[in-house]
């Protein structure tokens, strides 16, 4: 039981924690902690003693070997940070040279002009559905991870895009605003008042 190779970050050799989890490459810890404790309230074996014994098997084998070592690496600041910034670096790797995408949620991420909104609300969708069927769980962890990286990759070209046009352009600047004019028949204006204690 893997992951697949050929779909997100494990076509570059790199553990998709986030994956595992179901939650976004941008979650907090907070949000990690409370959707690991979702999971393994559901694959425990006190959760899952009314399945068939191999699918309590396959349960017992996620939580131990994938979704703990998972949550173990993202609930370490200095872990999480690390990892993030390889993320970051294949993202950046992916958008100079796009993958041939496996997956119709990475397919449509990099087709969709609003890929921020698409992203969260496929997401939340496969991570919804991610453990209903355990002996899937991979499967539908691996379509996470290529969503994943077609998401870093999209942040990394819009990224760029900012850049360049934040260089090249420069912003209109406000134009001066004319003194005011006196109106008609108005007073002169006062003159200062000397401070205090002068005459």
């Amino acid at each position: 039981m893997e992951l697949s190779g050929d779909y997100g970050l494990a076509r570059y050799e790199q553990m998709d924690y986030h994956a595992i989890l179901g939650v976004s490459v941008d979650a907090t810890p907070v949000e990690i902690r409370k959707r690991y404790q979702r999971i393994a309230r559901t694959l425990h074996p006190d959760k899952a003693h009314d399945l068939p014994p191999q699918t309590q098997q396959i349960a017992a084998q996620l939580l131990s070997r994938w979704v703990n070592p998972a949550y173990k690496k993202l609930s370490q600041d200095k872990v999480r940070k690390e990892h993030l910034l390889i993320l970051k670096l294949l993202g950046q790797r992916a958008a100079q040279a796009p993958p041939a995408w496996n997956t119709t949620a990475a397919k449509s991420l990099a087709q969709t002009p609003h890929p921020e909104i698409f992203y969260q609300q496929t997401l939340e969708g496969l991570a919804q559905t991610q453990f209903d069927d355990i002996a899937t769980a991979l499967v539908v962890a691996s379509t996470i991870s290529e969503l994943n990286l077609a998401y870093l990759a999209w942040k990394t070209q819009s990224g760029y895009r900012y850049a360049t046009a934040k260089s090249t352009t420069v912003p209109p600047q406000p134009a001066a605003a004319p003194p005011p004019t006196p109106s008609v028949g108005a007073a002169p204006p006062r003159p200062p008042m000397p401070p205090a204690g002068q005459a």
